[in-house]
């Protein structure tokens, strides 16, 4: 008697560590999917302990009673003799129909635990690298950099040949002005895509902000080569140009990103302004026009029109600059 009630406790215990692990995947599934797997497979090996621990405990009972059919040596019997058995048992046979039961069931968590071990040991990590690039992006656009770089990091275990997470890794460090960081990081997806054009771009933006822009010019202007509409590079050479003094080479990269319908107030100002100082006034007329139609606020472009229009039509202009400046309204 002392023994069955051991049994009991034992397969009672099989039963509440099942539900420890159904309780530890129902809090933790979403961290990790290994975790979920170890959960999950450790519910359904507990829940199969707890099956075998109950039919041994149901079978010592019925080993008491001689009225029983099924006596002490059959606990001895093949696999192949249990299931002739089974064949030739009635429907209605309650002992044997249990004992199917509990096959079909042991069956089954055993189909279970093998296809979860499997899916771990041979599974593939693009859906893991998935989730961690996301999980990166979406603290780097929250500004959370130190959660961002973990999880970067992550990503780039699982896909090691992808050169976007080295890129997107290096603008953490590229933001927090750690340079020399940035450059490793895009010299890898450099290293893996000779022709990427954003680890181009930004290995020359760290170079501009070095100010070491004569490599900032030769690294960006490789882009150009085999992508010649890629205007962030005509604005970054046109800006070490500015930069440097040399008004003539920025002009003619940042008149390229117009060209290539790159329109932004800052830009249309830039280009005004540089054919202002040349002495093209019809052109710098239009673009100072164009930056006010992109941005209605720049007092700058409507005390310069002011000036080069003539007095009837640049008496508006003049006006409507010190409206902006005093901050009134029309």
């Amino acid at each position: 008697m002392a023994q069955t009630s051991g049994n009991k406790n034992t397969s009672t215990r099989w039963l509440l560590m099942a539900g420890f692990f159904l309780v530890m995947w129902a809090l933790f599934w979403s961290v990790d999917a290994l975790v979920m797997y170890i959960s999950l497979g450790g519910a359904a090996f507990c829940v199969a302990q707890y099956l075998v621990k109950t039919w041994d405990q149901k079978g010592s009972v019925q080993r008491k009673y001689p009225q029983q059919e099924r006596q002490a040596d059959t606990a001895r019997e093949s696999l192949v003799d249990l299931f002739k058995k089974l064949l030739q048992t009635n429907p209605g046979d309650a002992p044997q129909k249990k004992l199917f039961i509990a096959l079909m069931v042991g069956s089954v968590m055993s189909f279970f635990v093998l296809a979860i071990i499997l899916n771990v040991v041979f599974g593939t990590t693009d859906e893991d690298s998935v989730a961690y690039l996301q999980r990166a992006r979406d603290f780097y656009y929250t500004s959370q950099y130190d959660s961002a770089s973990y999880y970067y990091q992550l990503a780039n275990e699982e896909d090691p040949d992808n050169p976007d997470i080295y890129v997107e890794y290096g603008n953490i460090f590229l933001i927090t002005d750690r340079y020399e960081d940035a450059l490793t990081q895009y010299e890898k997806a450099l290293a893996i895509d000779p022709r990427h054009s954003d680890a181009q771009y930004n290995k020359g933006l760290v170079y501009y902000e070095q100010k070491r822009y004569s490599e900032a010019i030769k690294v960006t202007t490789n882009i150009l080569y085999y992508d010649p509409s890629y205007y962030h590079a005509m604005l970054l050479i046109g800006d070490c140009y500015y930069t440097q003094n040399q008004l003539d080479s920025a002009l003619r990269f940042y008149e390229g990103a117009y060209v290539n319908n790159y329109k932004s107030s800052q830009l249309t100002y830039m280009l005004a302004y540089l054919y202002d100082t040349k002495g093209e006034t019809g052109r710098a007329i239009e673009l100072y026009k164009e930056t006010l139609s992109l941005d209605s606020a720049n007092s700058d472009s409507y005390e310069r029109l002011s000036e080069l229009l003539p007095p009837e039509e640049g008496n508006w202009y003049r006006t409507r600059a010190a409206q902006i400046k005093q901050g009134t309204n029309w």
